[in-house]
């Protein structure tokens, strides 16, 4: 259940980093192997960069924080853990298309 929650807030952020409405995006349950987002909206190279990895930066800055006021550092680090997996294909979407896509 944690882990349907999880990738529901991750999704949220994707949503809310998109450059347009949110009535143009959509997520989508593909249970129980996914959960993503969709919208059919052209996107600069950067808007895209910024769209992926949005996710993992709020999420990480949130768990340094958590971090930081209750001092629970091995929660925290198995938080950093869950949220890096969780985001793998976010990640290498992103280095993919920064190293391979023109600008």
């Amino acid at each position: 259940m944690a882990n349907i929650v999880t990738i529901i807030l991750h999704e949220f952020i994707h949503l809310k980093a998109l450059p347009t409405k949110i009535e143009e995006a959509v997520i989508v349950f593909n249970l129980p192997f996914a959960i993503s987002l969709e919208h059919c909206t052209w996107l600069t190279k950067k808007g895209k960069l910024i769209i992926l990895i949005t996710p993992v930066v709020v999420l990480t800055l949130i768990i340094i924080i958590f971090i930081l006021l209750t001092g629970y550092l091995f929660l925290g680090i198995c938080l950093l853990t869950y949220n890096l997996i969780l985001s793998a294909s976010d990640i290498y979407s992103f280095f993919f298309i920064f190293f391979k896509l023109p600008t």
